[in-house]
């Protein structure tokens, strides 16, 4: 029972197909989910891959719409068994993804992600749902990229103004309260040795450029050889 907590209902979101037609979309996800094989009779695990519409198609316009909706940033998804063969879905995107069929070597070390984020053309269709209640889009084919699109989040990004531009130069971290002691008191320390004990008392640019003649002759007079 519920009692007294109220409840949200949800509404759904926009799932109306986009149009049948070739899209250059981006594969931004995959997920493994399970569903029934009719062929095997019993349920298996496949790729569940997610892709995003780059074209800026317009979509059909609605009752009330001032303007087109876009089928750009729409998502489509495919399932794939895990296999590779003429046939298979995940050796026809493989291929798509990389431009060329894939190497045995390559093939035994697949990893589902590692497609993520390449783009690919993609042919999609409308397809019914078996009650004829709804109308979905179907993907029938993988293909190279003919002319690859700026992606949708880095899109967002510019118009947002929300770039962060990324700097590979190391940050130093700031020193820690017993490190900025030792270093002042090092300071205190060099200020108090017996060399500079007789120009404590000199502040102006003469005497900071006299120490500095001082200094430099001593550090040359040590570097001459002992004479015997």
């Amino acid at each position: 029972m519920l009692g007294n907590v109220k409840v949200e209902i949800k509404k759904g979101g926009d799932f109306d197909p986009v149009p049948m037609d070739r899209y250059t979309c981006q594969i931004v996800d995959v997920n493994l989910v399970s569903q029934f094989n009719q062929f095997v009779g019993k349920e298996e695990d496949v790729l569940n891959y997610q892709f995003q519409i780059l074209d800026d198609k317009p979509m059909p316009t609605k009752d009330g719409e001032k303007e087109a909706a876009t089928t750009r940033g729409r998502y489509l998804w495919k399932r794939c068994r895990p296999a590779f063969n003429s046939r298979s879905w995940l050796a026809k995107l493989a291929k798509a993804a990389y431009g060329r069929d894939l190497t045995n070597a390559e093939i035994d070390a697949f990893d589902p992600e590692a497609i993520i984020g390449k783009q690919v053309d993609v042919m999609v269709d409308q397809a019914e749902s078996k009650d004829g209640q709804r109308t979905f889009n179907n993907v029938v084919t993988f293909n190279k990229t003919l002319r690859p699109l700026e992606p949708v989040a880095e899109t967002e990004e510019k118009k947002s103004g929300n770039v962060v531009e990324k700097s590979s130069t190391p940050i130093a971290p700031a020193p820690s309260a017993d490190e900025a002691e030792n270093f002042v008191a090092g300071l205190e320390k060099e200020a108090k040795a017996p060399e500079a004990e007789a120009e404590e008392e000199s502040d102006d640019v003469a005497d900071l450029e006299a120490k500095l003649a001082a200094a430099k002759k001593k550090a040359a007079a040590a570097k001459q050889p002992a004479v015997k």
